[in-house]
């Protein structure tokens, strides 16, 4: 089943508030680190047999309990930490759910007469900088079952997404990370710039069942690798930067094999579906922030896909709407549905929805900006894919009241709802938008909704578009411009580690963009008809539409310091423009 957040997540606020336990601060960690959607992958890749039970030493919070609670006949918890094991204790009470939570010592732990025939380690070894200690790894294996199974999470800090197989070359991210030194970032943009380099990867996921304790599973000694634990990694610390770049990946090994997990049971079918010779394998997997997961398969004749399930709703209404708009890009616009992932297989299994697309070959638009001479080819060709989208289908419409109705007022509206304080200043701009605008004609066209550079793919050789993802946001009749003026500023925003509001300020203050990207822009209005003297207002409707759109998905928990660059600035300076 596919966790109700609407239920789920302000129960839990309920209670991190009424516990009176915890700080401001420590509340949105808990609330952010329980509804990421890192950790929901375990249901579909953990085996279930509910005759057996398990153990979970999860790292801070964890949604993980809720989601494997079904797998076992019983499932136990083991937290450290007396408020955190409470709160949680009675989160899960709150639920009717057959979850212990335990606080007492590991070594205790495995005093006791109870066997798991899973003990899984959730990050809790990645904090260890000295290594796997032996007291660790002998409670593991006393906690075991004879014909037991241990799974294991643990540090990625340089973004290494392969354990056995090919390794990233974190030399290369390292000198993309430092690429652009014409601007002296601020720690969020340090962090931002780290994450944008990928250093940040996330979780692989690699299935081994000929290992059966957590040192031969890592392939160690005694000791975390040298790299792991340098002095480049305590400074990182140090200034706050560790969470940016920690990541894990899991090991799942075990005596025997135990009941097929979701993921190998889809494997099988969507084998027989294809008519493939071999069933298809799994090489990587990765957890989107929009609640999908992705697995990158190996088809044997038939090449790579990547196979999408959800995790949550979010995920489920983003996969429907990516199924909707290449059905219709299909019908109407073929020459735009080639550079688009080709769908080979969709449908449900155990009442979760699924996709398999075939992968594009090619070069994100990130990987390449940074080199000599090849950012203007990279802006060329998506203008040209722009400009071709835009044609697919047209309607001129003029700014009138059914126009602002149906997309002006709907996000001022909403703006309100969730920023009261600042109603009268979004009025302001509403109105003021309203009254520059009114009359002008303007081309309402498809858009891609999430045309950054990174779900912009290039040929690696001629640097023309090889493909296009992600296009869950698609809609067929939008505000023009909208896609450019987001690929733009995410060129910027990759360079310079910009938070949108930052990079949309200076986009106002006519300090961004440079003569290809204005000459893009005004070729852009050319090819569409669009009076260039919408710019301004265009480009504070993308941005709040943005401002919007993160204001539903996290509310309350937005921390000050990004309400002030990403909302109160914004607003601030366009106040001053449309008076």
């Amino acid at each position: 089943m596919i966790p109700d957040f609407s239920t789920l997540r302000p129960r839990f606020i309920e209670l991190l508030v009424k516990s009176g336990n915890f700080s401001g601060a420590e509340q949105r960690e808990a609330v952010l680190k329980m509804f990421s959607a890192q950790g929901y992958e375990w249901s579909f890749l953990c085996p279930m047999n509910r005759e057996k039970r398990a153990l979970l030493v999860p790292s801070s919070w964890s949604m993980t309990p809720l989601l494997l609670s079904d797998h076992f006949a019983e499932l136990v918890v083991w937290d450290p930490e007396p408020r955190r094991a409470e709160l949680l204790r009675n989160f899960y009470t709150s639920l009717d759910l057959r979850v212990h939570v335990i606080a007492d010592s590991l070594r205790c732990l495995a005093d006791r007469s109870e066997r798991y025939s899973v003990v899984a380690l959730e990050d809790s070894l990645a904090t260890s900088t000295s290594g796997l200690h032996d007291d660790i790894v002998k409670c593991i294996v006393r906690l075991l079952e004879p014909d037991g199974q241990c799974c294991v999470v643990t540090a990625n800090r340089l973004g290494v997404s392969r354990l056995r197989s090919s390794e990233l070359n974190w030399g290369q991210r390292l000198t993309q990370l430092m690429e652009y030194r014409q601007s002296l970032p601020t720690v969020d943009g340090l962090r931002r710039r780290i994450r944008n380099a990928s250093l940040a990867t996330q979780r692989s996921y690699f299935f081994y069942p000929d290992h059966r304790e957590p040192r031969e599973i890592l392939g160690w000694n005694r000791a975390l690798p040298s790299r792991f634990s340098s002095g480049f990694f305590r400074w990182l610390d140090r200034i706050g930067l560790l969470a940016r770049v920690h990541d894990g990946f899991m090991v799942v090994a075990g005596h025997e094999q135990l009941a097929p997990s979701f993921v190998e049971q889809l494997m099988i079918c969507l084998g027989e579906e294809l008519g493939l010779k071999a069933v298809p394998k799994v090489d990587q997997c990765r957890v989107q922030r929009t609640g999908v997961l992705l697995f990158f398969t190996d088809l044997a004749d038939e090449g790579t896909g990547v196979l999408r399930v959800p995790l949550r709703q979010e995920g489920v209404t983003r996969i429907e709407s990516s199924r909707r708009v290449m059905a219709l890009l299909a019908e109407r616009a073929p020459q735009i549905c080639s550079v688009a992932p080709e769908q080979l297989a969709a449908g449900e299994l155990l009442d979760r929805p699924y996709t398999l697309e075939r992968k594009i070959t090619g070069v994100t638009a990130a990987e390449i900006i940074g080199k000599s001479g090849t950012a203007v080819h990279v802006l060329e060709g998506a203008l040209q894919f722009l400009c071709a989208l835009g044609k697919v289908h047209t309607v001129v419409r003029q700014i009138d009241d059914r126009f602002l109705a149906d997309h002006i007022k709907p996000v001022f509206s909403l703006l309100r709802q969730h920023h009261q304080q600042l109603s009268s200043d979004f009025h302001e701009v509403e109105t003021a938008l309203i009254r520059n605008t009114a009359g002008h004609e303007i081309p309402l066209i498809w858009r891609h909704g999430d045309f950054n550079v990174n779900n912009v793919l290039f040929h690696p050789t001629n640097i023309d578009v090889a493909g296009v993802v992600d296009w869950e946001e698609g809609r067929a009749l939008g505000l023009p411009l909208q896609d450019l003026l987001h690929f733009i500023l995410s060129v910027h925003r990759q360079r310079h580690g910009w938070s949108i509001g930052q990079a949309v300020i200076r986009a106002l203050e006519g300090r961004l963009l440079d003569i290809d990207e204005q000459s893009a822009i005004e070729r852009y209005c050319d090819k569409l008809a669009l009076s260039q003297a919408l710019f301004v207002p265009l480009l504070v409707m993308h941005w709040a539409e943005h401002a919007c759109s993160l204001s539903k998905k996290a509310g309350s928990l937005l921390t000050q310091k990004w309400l002030e660059e990403n909302l109160f600035m914004p607003l601030d300076k366009i106040r001053c423009l449309v008076q």
